[in-house]
Parts: structure tokens; sequence; C-alpha cells
């Protein structure tokens, strides 16, 4: 039948981990207050890991077996029950993240743009100190003149700024 168990896991809490022959699949969790009479045993932890498939049925050694078809109807009950009550939670999550991303995207962008602006501008600066230069060279001959010539001592190294017979000269005096 569609409800026949095809994988069992045990987990811990005294749940299990099924897969329908369908393909529905979740968690069951057997409450406490539910493992009495011929389901006692299974309040012990290493009894209740020994689960096994028998027939479709979940089962454990002693012959304690539980049915498959409430098993099945209560999954699908709780997975109807979280597609109606959460779906438009889900969708309104889904969406937030997807705003926050892409909001964090733009933020990005707004970075690295400004980080080309700033590599685009060090070219024009240099442009604009070049201008500036010549403008003033233009405006004030006498000034440009004194700004942008070297004298001749800075020119020329320190041993050759005087004729060598001057420096005789003096050694001599």
């Amino acid at each position: 039948m569609y409800w026949d168990v095809v994988e069992v896991k045990p987990e811990p809490g005294h749940r299990l981990f099924i897969r329908f022959k369908d393909g529905l699949s979740g968690l069951v969790r057997l409450a406490e207050e539910e493992l009495i009479g011929a389901l006692a045993p299974l309040r012990d932890e290493d009894f209740f890991r020994q689960v096994f498939i028998d027939q479709g049925a979940v089962a454990w050694p002693g012959e304690i077996d539980l049915a498959p078809d409430a098993m099945h109807a209560d999954l699908a009950a709780q997975r109807q029950a979280a597609l109606n009550t959460s779906g438009p939670a889900i969708i309104d999550t889904a969406i937030r993240h997807l705003e926050k991303e892409r909001d964090e995207i733009k933020a990005k962008i707004t970075r690295i743009r400004a980080k080309q602006t700033m590599v685009n501008r060090v070219p024009a600066l240099k442009k604009a100190a070049t201008a500036a230069k010549a403008a003033i060279r233009k405006s004030h001959p006498t000034a440009a003149a004194a700004a942008g010539k070297e004298t001749t001592a800075q020119k020329r190294p320190r041993s050759l700024s005087r004729p060598r017979s001057s420096r005789r000269r003096t050694q001599n005096l």
C-alpha cells in the first residue's frame, strides 16, 4: 500500500524518521505517556534504537510494531498544517532575505563605483595641476621663471659649482 514504510531511523527523544512508499517523510514522536502496556519496552533508548521494518511496518524485537497507516495520516496532517499556516510566513521570510541580499549587492556596487571614481580622478588631478602651472606661467612669467627654473647651483653638482681657478685662489689665500 502507499503507506508502507521504506525507511526508518531512530532519533533521540523517542522520535523516528520515517519515509513511506509514496515519498511522504517526516519525524514521528512517541510521547512517554503513549509508551505503556505492550509499548513499555520502547522507553529504553537502547531497545528503541533496535527499530526495523517488517512487511512495511515499523517494528521492534518481541513482535512490537506500530500501524503505518496511522503514522502516514499523522505526517500528512502535519505537512498540510505546515503548508496552510506557515506558507505565507515562509514566503515573507524568503522575500525579506532576497531584499536584504539585494541591498547588500547595491551597497557593494556603490563602493566599487566610488573606488573607480577615485582611481579615475587621479589622472584628472594631474591634468588640473599641469593646467594650473601653465596658467601661472602665462599670467606671471617672472614668478613662473623663478619657480620653474633651477639655479645654476641646483643644476650642477657641488664640485662643479665654481670654476677650478677660483677654488685654487681660495686655498692659496
